[in-house]
């Protein structure tokens, strides 16, 4: 297996490399262009839960954002997103998941029939797609690994029986097994496509770089160094320019860039080159990434490490941030933050009364931040999401701390059951008011707000002004966050 893994990555660059190597020093070029979508739903009968078709799009670090479009109730929609890079996007539309494929500036037509898009496994038979991609995204939707995102028992991080380098194999194993069915794929079908089966190949490989790190760093061991966070990844190309259209390939360079974070800060063994820097770690970062990376990765993850760190700990390392990030694109992002400008408030009611959909969808949600009065921390949860759960049982302590304060706090259940909802707020003991969202309710306030992963909480004010993105979690760890609870203090008086 070795050599044929080996002779399919020779024959494999061999036919492309040439091509990507020219947009590998700037990938970003067309990353002001939009992403025109149109389409209708088939059959479409509009109803409390489905007014809205969601496409998520991804950033320069694989982070992904949802943006929620109105279906007209004839089912036609049209809608444009902005993705800095060619490649993978998502349409969730009904439950259903579909990775698609665009150009930056290239149009998209699509065609979903409501009555298959659930039934059908084979979903080129329920969705029609036009475009310079629509060969791609046919594909994509047509290729499925057998087990897809499942980890053996081989590769389980919290069996204490099983050493860090044995798990980084058996995913190495498992991800060159499903290289080989993707060969197998391609030469049974007669696909000659290279655009998508070099977007598959690097699925698969950097899906298998991700639950490497990913399941490394929420184990109990945390003791890697940054020699084995390496070692156990070092078939995983770092510097890939085959690798430009693929969103976990941006995830992953990240991922890399923040767990020499956490190792840095996490593992006592780099204690006294740490107490050396004056507590520091930017050098040492920069340091581990020279060591280990070249080319766009090192761009990239000379960025992530600016973008992750406060500005204080930044600037006295300026210079070696400049004569690294070359890419306009990432320069401009740089500036743009180096100049980053305060929260601008704005009135969620004028911005809901202005949205062009129909008054009836959001009634509600409206008349709820009218009659506010006073001060309102809220909270979007869901019973699926882990850390949205891990943030409640703190909220009792801190909901009681604000209790007859200018601050009042709202929870609203996003996909949650009422019944569950009910269930949540009687289990933690939370004295506060729970509102379940329809889905519809949903998607306008994620347009609105101008967020869509979870928890996301919010401080608006009387008649509904948005005061803060309160961008950070309530917890610290087992406890309440120190640093929440001051934030929240200009917002209500403590009673003790």
């Amino acid at each position: 297996m070795r050599f044929h893994f080996t002779l399919f990555i020779f024959t494999f660059n061999t036919l492309i490399y040439g091509q990507a190597s020219k947009i590998a020093n700037d990938p970003f070029v067309n990353a002001q262009k939009k992403i025109p979508i149109t389409g209708r739903i088939k059959n479409y009968v509009p109803d409390n839960d489905n007014r809205f078709i969601r496409f998520r799009t991804y950033n320069i670090s694989g982070r992904s954002k949802d943006s929620a479009v109105f279906i007209n109730k004839d089912g036609s929609f049209t809608a444009a997103f902005t993705q800095p890079y060619e490649g993978d996007i998502a349409m969730m539309f009904d439950e259903e998941f579909i990775t698609l494929y665009c150009i930056p500036g290239e149009k998209i037509y699509l065609e979903i029939d409501a009555d298959k898009i659930k039934s059908e496994k084979n979903k080129n038979k329920a969705i029609i797609i036009t475009g310079k991609t629509a060969s791609v995204s046919k594909l994509i939707m047509q290729f499925k690994l057998p087990q897809q995102d499942s980890l053996s028992a081989a590769e389980n991080w919290d069996d204490s029986t099983l050493s860090d380098q044995a798990i980084a194999k058996a995913r190495v194993k498992r991800m060159k097994s499903e290289i080989d069915f993707l060969n197998q794929w391609l030469k049974k079908n007669g696909v000659t496509n290279k655009t998508f089966g070099i977007w598959a190949r690097n699925n698969i490989i950097y899906n298998a770089g991700l639950n490497i790190t990913g399941n490394l760093y929420i184990s109990t061991r945390r003791t890697a160094t940054d020699q084995q966070l390496f070692e156990f990844t070092k078939e995983i190309p770092l510097d890939n320019p085959t690798a430009l259209n693929n969103s976990v390939y941006y995830l992953y360079l990240q991922s890399m860039a923040m767990n020499i974070q956490f190792i840095v800060n996490g593992n006592p063994q780099y204690d006294s080159i740490r107490r050396l820097m004056g507590k520091n770690s930017i050098p040492i970062y920069l340091q581990k990434i020279d060591q280990y990376t070249e080319g766009f990765a090192k761009q990239m993850m000379y960025y992530t490490t600016f973008n992750s760190n406060r500005a204080e700990k930044t600037e006295p390392y300026a210079e070696s941030f400049d004569s690294v990030i070359t890419i306009p694109y990432l320069q401009n992002l740089i500036s743009a933050k180096k100049n980053n400008k305060p929260f601008q408030q704005y009135s969620i009611v004028e911005k809901l009364k202005e949205y062009k959909i129909d008054d009836s969808l959001k009634r509600r949600i409206i008349n709820i931040f009218e009659s506010n009065k006073k001060n309102l921390f809220i909270d979007f949860w869901g019973d699926w999401c882990a850390p949205c759960m891990r943030e409640m049982s703190h909220f009792p302590k801190l909901v009681n701390m604000f209790k007859d304060s200018e601050l009042d706090f709202l929870f609203f259940a996003v996909e949650t059951s009422e019944q569950k909802a009910i269930e949540i707020k009687n289990k933690y003991g939370i004295d506060a008011a729970f509102v379940v969202l329809s889905n519809n309710e949903v998607r306008i306030l994620n347009n609105v707000l101008g967020f869509s992963s979870y928890p996301s909480h919010f401080i608006i004010g009387p008649s509904g002004m948005v005061k803060e993105n309160f961008g950070m979690h309530i917890n610290s760890g087992n406890d309440l966050s120190n640093e929440a609870v001051d934030k929240l203090k200009k917002y209500g008086a403590l009673r003790y």
